[in-house]
């Protein structure tokens, strides 16, 4: 064991959990090269095969799989050990890691930056992605995001409902406004957005026939729809900023999620952590009727 390297392991240990040397870059935000050769020389100094490579991605051997197992536990006790050490650091300086949605993200630019007027020795970065980012490995210190059911451990404020809409193009005719669901160009949701609520929607009510484009993007799908490619169901608070889209009454009932901001226990220890949390609460709780209509 004196051999191993903590660095590579975790290199290793997001190939299997992703399952493939480019979603395990994205991942930790590295090169492709870089985890290959992580890996590669992870397997050198044990001289283990941890993986079989194949065309579909990268599959744990028998003997990577006893081995990951107990790498596993290693991980957990690092990443609470991380936790911890940003829980204990009781300055207001630092960097605050905050993990939102494209969609969500340009909304968070004015409170992020004004507590970091309020306290200049503090640094954010934001992570604006539909991936959604693991707060028990401190992925991110704060999570702002649309869920159903949180995960129970973390420690959660509900900031509002979230209601979706169907939308359009102002632009496009008439005639289709009034047409029947399957005589309509519809726009589907991608991976990451596949478990959301929206999904389910769109495979309850549309024709997969009728869905013209995918993307795992609101914004993306806004943009598609702003330029006449179909009907889209969108978040209330990304389609109403659309000056050319419009929202259409189709008689049916549109899906609604709930969005919090969660944090983890081990961090919101940090006074830091636990200000800039209340803070984004606070802002976003005031502006809960762009999200749920109200």
């Amino acid at each position: 064991m004196h051999n191993l390297r903590w660095s590579d392991l975790e290199h290793v240990l997001a190939v299997a959990a992703t399952g493939s040397v480019a979603a395990a870059a994205r991942h930790l935000d590295v090169n492709h090269s870089t985890v290959l050769r992580r890996v590669q020389a992870f397997e050198t100094r044990c001289g283990i095969k941890i993986f079989h490579r194949s065309r579909t991605g990268y599959r744990v051997t028998s003997e990577g799989e006893i081995f990951l197992d107990a790498a596993s536990s290693i991980d957990e006790i690092v990443q609470e050990m991380d936790r911890k050490i940003v829980g204990v650091n009781s300055g207001m300086s630092g960097e605050i890691s905050v993990t939102t949605t494209d969609s969500m993200a340009p909304l968070l630019t004015k409170p992020t930056n004004d507590f970091r007027r309020l306290h200049p020795e503090i640094t954010f970065r934001l992570n604006a992605s539909n991936d959604r980012l693991d707060l028990d490995r401190h992925d991110a210190d704060i999570a702002i995001r649309a869920s159903i059911s949180p995960p129970a451990h973390l420690i959660g404020r509900k900031i509002s409902n979230m209601d979706f809409g169907l939308y359009a193009s102002r632009n496009l005719p008439k005639s289709l406004f009034a047409a029947p669901f399957e005589n309509r160009d519809w726009l589907g949701v991608d991976t990451p957005l596949m478990e959301s609520v929206a999904a389910k929607w769109i495979e309850e009510y549309i024709p997969k026939s009728k869905i013209v484009m995918r993307s795992g993007s609101f914004l993306t799908l806004a943009a598609f729809a702003e330029q006449g490619a179909g009907f889209a169901l969108l978040p209330i608070f990304v389609g109403d900023r659309s000056k050319k889209l419009v929202k259409t009454d189709l008689n049916t009932k549109t899906p609604s999620a709930e969005l919090w901001i969660l944090t983890h226990r081990d961090v919101l220890a940090s006074p830091r952590i636990r200000l800039a949390t209340e803070y984004l609460f606070r802002f976003m709780r005031k502006r809960r009727h762009l999200f749920a209509g109200e």
